[in-house]
């Protein structure tokens, strides 16, 4: 998430919002899954750009090395969940990720 949130505060640096307002990351509960995601209205992603997005080395910053994104597809697969990139129907991107829920008692906190 702290990935998908820096890359978007450098990617529109002549206008638009992360989450209206400030920073937005809704969690919603299916299932057994939890959906974590964060959106902004900025200029949105190139199609030729959203294809490859998760691919190592694959950057649109001219300081950037393009492994963020591609580290956090890695971390995110390794528990059995998911990673995505959408068009925020507002304008800009939605990134999403989901990871297993677990209950109180399996975190440790049940008694």
């Amino acid at each position: 998430m702290t990935e998908a949130a820096a890359n978007t505060r450098q990617s529109y640096p002549s206008g638009g919002a992360i989450g209206p307002p400030g920073l937005q990351a809704p969690v919603i509960a299916y299932g057994d899954l939890v959906e974590i995601a964060v959106s902004d209205t900025g200029a949105g992603i190139a199609p030729e750009i959203s294809a490859q997005l998760f691919h190592p080395f694959v950057t649109t910053k001219s300081q950037g090395m393009g492994v963020g994104l591609s580290i956090s597809r890695t971390i995110v697969e390794a528990q059995g969940s998911s990673i995505a990139q959408h068009p925020n129907p507002g304008g800009g991107t939605k990134f999403s990720f989901t990871l297993t829920a677990v209950t109180a008692e399996e975190a440790g906190d049940g008694d």
